[in-house]
């Protein structure tokens, strides 16, 4: 071996333990399924596999960094560890990430890889799997494989979701009770000497199942009037604060409680909003119904008297997903910090209302035209006041900022070019025998830190720099959409355009009345609203 091979191969070692590293560990809904049939832990079988691939190549543990997480691989925006690892690779942190396999980054849309593929490629960081490394960068072989890997993923996880879906609808077929967390008024129980679950009765919830429904329907009690008699006791939700009508509405809707199972009732589905996939949820009236292994907790004949009373007391709904409310995840109630609901009188010609959400809540409602307008007038009465003034003081600030991180990365640019310089130096007194390898190695170590060090500096400055950058502009910009929601506002016929235009200022807006409007000659707009412009903050 030549010394020009040996220095390639002690600056490629010196390099190694300099950077640090990262180790992705993604443990799939697939492997919990695995899991309950095998005593393994995939996470800490992988992470054990991993460590060891690091330590054979000398690298130190302690400039490893392990991200972990339990998600399905389909969408990036629903994995917050992945979010984490690409924001540090796109801060070039990391030389190398070390993963068991490809597809444990992602297995996703074509979309999700291209972008996950993309901040590895140009950010120069190798991918180490067991069986091979990936550069993607400098190899094109390696970038090709790269993408079959993740595509290949992805189509063994279309045909492992279709897998797993004929085996959970053959198991409710069976009667047996599939999804992960039991009905309120139940436990879930492994099935002895058989694969799955069935459900056994809560002996505490099952005590308030039985008095909604008796309420229900021997007592003619309101779904609200049940909500706030179970908020003044001592009864609670299993994993809320208190008691909601919706949530008491899907319990005396679900025929769990007459010894049925259900499935694919509310089955999730992808729909494209505003170029993005959601998730949604729709209510599916084609949806599976058998007989249970479970005993249910009430009769056949409350169950018929509590869906009569329920089908003659409901309007019918429209889900199709249409935001009706301008106010719509925007309006908050002040007593309690549920959102305001949108409450309309269809059968009786009232006008539409707005109401706090929480049945517990004494907020009063008002009628949502009037706080409509009051929150336009408020933000009118705001806007008026609300001045930049380019020769302010913060103004002056904002640009001295500025200024001042320009200069630092100049001085800081120049330097790491001194340091590269000092580096190749060394490395041609390598090459010609000035140094001896322990004296090299003492050497380029000390400059590669400083580098390393400088490299930081410089990402840190331009990160608040373009912070500094970004708040000037929003600056800049706040007034004319201020001007453009005033403008326009009340041109739009579209209740979700209004919304989506309100979010666009509006942080939040307060609500609150303490008074009831009895009267004709009572003030409607006798309540108290608070705006939150969204307004950029250092």
């Amino acid at each position: 071996m030549n010394v020009i091979e040996e220095y390639t191969k002690d600056k490629f070692l010196s390099e190694l333990m300099e950077y640090e590293y990262a180790i992705y560990l993604r443990k799939s809904r697939a492997d919990l399924e695995l899991e309950k049939y095998s005593k393994t832990d995939t996470l800490k079988r992988h992470r054990v596999i991993l460590l060891n691939l690091a330590k054979s190549m000398g690298i130190d543990e302690r400039k490893i960094r392990i991200y972990e997480e339990v998600v399905s691989g389909e969408t990036i925006k629903e994995r917050e560890e992945m979010q984490k690892l690409l924001e540090n690779i796109e801060l070039k942190k990391y030389k190398a990430i070390f993963v068991v396999e490809v597809s444990r980054l992602s297995r996703g849309d074509k979309i999700d890889q291209g972008e996950i593929t993309k901040i590895i490629k140009y950010n120069n960081t190798l991918v180490i799997t067991p069986d091979k490394t990936y550069d993607l960068l400098h190899n094109d072989k390696d970038e090709e494989l790269f993408e079959d890997e993740m595509t290949n993923s992805s189509k063994e996880l279309r045909v492992t979701k279709k897998r797993l879906n004929r085996g959970r609808n053959s198991s409710v077929l069976e009667g047996k009770y599939v999804a992960s967390i039991p009905p309120y008024g139940y436990n879930r129980k492994k099935i002895e000497d058989d694969k799955g679950y069935t459900l056994e009765e809560n002996s505490v919830e099952s005590i308030i199942v039985k008095k909604v429904f008796n309420m229900y329907v021997y007592e003619d009690s309101s779904i609200c009037g049940i909500a706030r008699a179970l908020n003044n006791s001592t009864y609670k939700p299993r994993n809320a604060d208190k008691w909601t009508s919706s949530t008491l509405k899907d319990m005396l809707r679900n025929p769990i409680y007459i010894g049925k199972i259900r499935w694919n009732h509310r089955k999730t589905v992808k729909v494209l909003r505003k170029r993005e996939v959601c998730n949604t949820r729709p209510r599916n009236n084609d949806f599976l119904l058998v007989d249970g292994l479970h005993k249910g907790l009430i009769s056949q004949e409350i169950w018929d008297l509590a869906q009569a009373k329920l089908n003659k007391n409901s309007a019918p709904v429209q889900h199709n997903n249409v935001i009706k409310n301008p106010l719509s995840h925007i309006l908050i109630c002040e007593k309690c910090g549920s959102y305001m609901q949108r409450r309309p009188y269809a059968k009786s010609g009232e006008t539409t209302s707005i109401q706090c959400n929480n049945p517990a809540c004494n907020n009063i409602s008002s009628k949502l035209h009037i706080v409509e307008d009051k929150i336009i007038q408020g933000l009118k009465y705001w806007f008026k006041n609300y001045k930049i003034d380019e020769n302010s003081i913060q103004c002056k600030n904002d640009m001295y900022n500025i200024t001042y991180y320009q200069t630092s990365i100049k001085r800081l640019n120049e330097t790491l070019e001194i340091e590269k310089k000092a580096l190749d130096k060394i490395c041609e007194a390598y090459e010609r025998d000035i140094y001896d390898e322990q004296t090299f190695k003492s050497r380029y170590a000390e400059i590669k830190e400083k580098i390393i060090q400088i490299e930081h500096q410089i990402m840190e400055c331009e990160k608040e720099m373009n912070r500094e950058q970004q708040l000037i502009s929003e600056k800049e910009t706040i007034i004319p959409k201020i001007e453009n929601v005033l403008d326009v506002y009340y041109k739009l016929e579209s209740a979700e355009e209004k919304n989506y235009l309100l979010k666009t200022i509006i942080e939040k807006v307060t609500y609150l009345k303490v008074k009831k409007t009895l009267k004709k000659t009572d003030d409607p707009t006798d309540f108290e609203i608070h705006i939150f412009p969204k307004i950029p903050k250092h």
